[in-house]
């Protein structure tokens, strides 16, 4: 529900109360980072907690079916600055997993990972476009340049998110 614009939410909470309503026997699972909109739906609450190292581990040695090959990776995350704080979250494991897959090097901190993340995001998607016969519209700086006049124009606003308006 984060990623929702703040002007919508309501709308959006109360559509998702008439779905439960009318629902009772369909599984909803809605997530959220900090919008406690799930007391609002009486939905029971979890929360996905910090991994530990143990955790990591075994989270590294599942996607890169390797032991070995994630107790490398773990331990240079832990030698670098920030890097087992990042670590500790799984979506950001995942990313950093996917980033070190690409060419074996591990970006510095936060923003270094999201901007690795995002060029071979790109990547991928401009090789699926060229193999469909349609390039896409933007190249990759243009591409960051967008989503970081984005996410400040929205900053700015006082907004977590950027609804198509902004992004236009």
């Amino acid at each position: 529900l984060n990623e929702c614009p703040d002007t919508l939410r309501p709308a959006l909470t109360t559509s998702i109360e008439q779905i439960i309503r009318r629902r009772p026997d369909l599984p909803v699972v809605i997530s959220s980072r900090t919008v406690d909109t799930t007391a609002i739906l009486h939905l029971p609450t979890f929360t996905i907690e910090p991994l530990n190292d143990d955790q990591r581990r075994k989270f590294l040695a599942a996607y890169l079916h390797n032991p070995a090959q994630a107790e490398h990776l773990l331990q240079r995350l832990n030698e670098q600055p920030g890097g087992s704080s990042l670590a500790a979250n799984p979506l950001l494991l995942r990313m950093i997993v996917e980033v070190a897959r690409s060419n074996g090097d591990l970006p510095q901190g936060r923003a270094g990972l999201y901007r690795r993340w995002l060029d071979d995001w790109y990547s991928r998607e401009a090789h699926k476009a060229r193999v469909a016969g349609t390039p896409l519209p933007w190249n990759a700086f243009d591409t960051r340049r967008g989503l970081a006049t984005i996410a400040l124009t929205a900053r700015k606003a006082g907004q977590r998110t950027a609804d198509f308006a902004t992004a236009r």
